[in-house]
């Protein structure tokens, strides 16, 4: 894994709304929020990201975040991958769905913004298919999970900012 354990946690701000709970991290300091137009949540004026918490399954949880803020996370920094596991506790699902994918044709799983992962962390055994879609564990320890049939999967999700 290319991800260094010491990084530094950032602190997450959390915000309640009668529609979903969300929690957001910034990837830099200062941190600026204001009201988002579309709804009652706070974001983030820096780049950062933000837990949804509605199930959603993959597909609509990337939908929901290219209408609403940017795309589903990548993980592509050992800061982002630090911001991420703090968010992920907050979850109130097992799993939160991440920009992650995997295509059979390439025999790759790869971020929805188009860069390669670059480590092997499915589980031994599992069977690759070209409807799987990548999931983060919400426990302290972090575990990625591919998911198959993810039309019946609902898990809250991480958006980027």
């Amino acid at each position: 894994m290319f991800f260094h354990p010491s990084a530094d946690l950032l602190t997450g701000q959390t915000n309640e709304t009668s529609a979903s709970e969300s929690t957001t991290v910034t990837l830099s300091t200062p941190h600026t929020s204001t009201p988002d137009t579309k709804s009652s949540q706070m974001t983030s004026k820096q780049a950062g990201m933000i837990l949804i918490k509605e199930n959603k399954t993959w597909e609509d949880a990337l939908n929901y975040c290219r209408v609403n803020h940017t795309d589903l996370v990548s993980i592509t920094s050992a800061e982002v991958k630090t911001s991420v596991n703090s968010l992920a506790v907050n979850a109130s699902t097992p799993y939160v769905w991440l920009g992650l994918r995997y295509s059979c044709t390439l025999g790759l799983w790869f971020w929805v913004n188009d860069q390669i992962m670059c480590f092997n962390w499915a589980s031994t055994g599992t069977t690759m298919n070209s409807d799987m879609f990548g999931a983060m564990d919400t426990s302290r320890e972090h575990n990625y999970k591919g998911f198959n049939h993810s039309k019946t999967k609902r898990f809250n999700f991480i958006c980027s900012t």
